[in-house]
């Protein structure tokens, strides 16, 4: 079940980043990201946690950006915004 939205979400970011979508899209979400401290190209992660879930996100976190450029911090901020867009729809 898991696999089903964690393998399509992988494959079209990373055909989106390959054709460069993502360094297109990434500049709108770099005031928000910046004021986060956060990589301009987690806001489509984000935005994908938002509308599909956590388990959407997950797999974008590590094909946007590479691993060695997150923290241990960026990446407990990342989880703190997943969390807060998870609980969004039952408030």
């Amino acid at each position: 079940m898991l696999a089903r939205i964690m393998i399509p979400i992988a494959l079209l970011t990373e055909l989106l980043a390959r054709a460069g979508a993502i360094k297109a899209m990434a500049p709108a979400f770099a005031p928000l990201m910046h004021l986060i401290g956060l990589p301009p190209e987690l806001g489509l992660a984000w935005l994908t946690g938002m509308l599909v879930g956590i388990w959407g996100a997950i797999p974008l976190v590590f094909t946007l950006v590479p691993v060695s450029s997150l923290s241990a911090g960026d990446i407990t901020v990342f989880s703190a915004l997943i969390l807060f867009a998870h609980g969004l729809p039952t408030e």
